[in-house]
């Protein structure tokens, strides 16, 4: 069945030339849509947003992922007095947002929000893409540059695509990672709509070796059909055809922005992970995204723990070895409007978490 969408475009006003995250994105907007979700979209002198209505049993809010943006205290009022205005009108329980830039955390308990636990990273890596190629690869660590430098001498070859029957080459490594870890991983149906509708582009690594007789073999049920990709050996077959292939030992999805690549999801086959096709399919992804003339490269979420027993070190140490510099935001903030609705609907969520750790132990 289809979902009726609404998408709300409240004020003709200009954002000027802020630097907006890609989740507050036209691109973006067009993937929520996708998903039947309702999207509000607002903007004014020094301010904009992007809002997705969420639905909850207590009730729906409004969700801002990495937003809204404003260029300081002053106009940020300008946005949170619109959010206002559109929280009365589709009558919610609160407004969640996550700032990247142009607030205080002071200025926003002064207006009665409150912090909650992350829902998008709080804490980022970043690579200026501004300085040359040469001091890009200086900038990572010895064994990143071998293995980006001699990687076709391993017969690993490396694409990139935006034909969405592909995903399964990342969404089949991705069911390898999650199995092993004890986690969850997005669908090949959702990550295929970040591709068609976001504009997200698929990278991955082919181990072009004759000799390869080993497998690794991953299936998934998508919609009545079986999208299966053999890793280690050369068959690889899409959801309604198929086609003779080399091995996919690792794969990610990238999403450009008019500045900044950012690195979303990524994967590599475990049983060939001394050729160290994650690393060198990472830094071809920088230096295309250097060629291409964007600025930043942005690793998207990692930890500040030190704790090597923390779920975020391995992949935070990963990431931090391609050079770089952390860049914080604000968190997410929830702003209650209907206080003693918004308390339940906190105590549910509290307990849902409980009951999922539960369940993973």
């Amino acid at each position: 069945m289809c979902n009726v969408v609404n998408t709300t475009k409240l004020n003709s006003g200009k954002i000027g030339v802020m630097e907006k995250h890609f989740l507050q994105s036209e691109s973006w907007k067009k993937f929520q849509e996708s998903l039947g979700k309702q999207v509000f979209e607002d903007s004014g002198s020094g301010w904009g947003f992007l809002a997705t209505l969420e639905t909850t049993p207590f009730g729906s809010y409004l969700y801002l992922p990495y937003g809204p943006t404003s260029q300081d205290d002053n106009t940020f009022q300008g946005a949170l007095k619109a959010l206002k205005s559109l929280a009365h009108q589709q009558d919610v329980l609160f407004i969640r947002i996550e700032p990247t830039n142009g607030v205080s955390a002071s200025t926003l308990e002064y207006e009665g929000f409150v912090r909650i636990k992350e829902i998008n990273p709080e804490h980022t890596w970043v690579l200026n893409l501004e300085q040359s190629r040469e001091a890009i690869l200086a900038g990572m660590k010895q064994n990143n540059r071998n293995l980006f430098n001699t990687y076709k001498s391993k017969s690993i070859t490396i694409h990139h695509t935006s034909n969405t029957k592909k995903i399964v080459y990342l969404t089949s490594l991705l069911a390898g990672v999650a199995t092993h870890n004890k986690i969850n991983t997005h669908s090949a149906t959702y990550l295929s709509k970040q591709m068609s509708e976001a504009g997200a582009i698929l990278y991955y690594a082919v181990l072009n070796d004759p000799n390869l007789t080993s497998a690794s073999i991953f299936s998934q049920e998508k919609s009545g059909l079986t999208n299966t990709v053999t890793t280690g050996m050369r068959n690889v077959s899409g959801s309604d055809d198929s086609e003779s292939a080399p091995a996919i030992i690792a794969a990610a999805l990238v999403y450009d922005s008019p500045t900044t690549r950012y690195y979303a999801h990524g994967a590599a086959d475990h049983e060939h992970r001394k050729l160290g096709a994650g690393t060198a399919l990472l830094a071809q992804m920088i230096i295309d995204a250097k060629d291409k003339g964007l600025k930043t490269f942005d690793f998207y979420g990692i930890t500040e723990s030190a704790d090597p027993h923390h779920p975020w070190y391995g992949f935070t140490k990963f990431k931090k070895s391609f050079g770089g510099e952390p860049r914080n935001h604000l968190g997410t903030w929830d702003l209650p409007l209907k206080k003693a609705r918004y308390r339940a609907f906190t105590h549910l969520r509290a307990a849902n978490r409980k009951l999922r750790k539960l369940i993973k132990k």
